[in-house]
């Protein structure tokens, strides 16, 4: 997971146009995973229990609304879709879970 985070922060250091394009999907990624772990906060002290680890639970949105762009790209004249916007997208939700589920 550290290879793949220094990968992309060596991608997006070689021009700033796609870097500041690529910290846009991680700024998004993260803020639906962060916003779904609050909801789940919530829910959770509404009293319902959660059966699966939330943090995991939360890659759900993240990896759609990611997959979901890419694919509008892909669609429409004028946007390019690439790999490395859905790998942006969910790389920090990513790396959160794995250290929150296993720690």
């Amino acid at each position: 997971m550290k290879k793949l985070l220094i990968i992309l922060a060596l991608f997006t250091s070689l021009n700033a146009d796609v870097a500041d394009d690529k910290f846009k999907h991680l700024y998004v990624g993260v803020g639906i995973y962060a916003g779904c772990l609050m909801v789940y906060g919530v829910v959770e002290n509404m009293g319902y229990d959660i059966k699966y680890d939330k943090s995991v639970l939360c890659l759900a949105p993240v990896v759609i609304a990611g997959a979901s762009k890419e694919i509008y790209d892909s669609n429409h004249d004028g946007h390019e879709a690439e790999f490395a916007d859905f790998a942006y997208t969910i790389a920090v939700p990513v790396a959160t879970s794995v250290v929150l589920y296993r720690w």
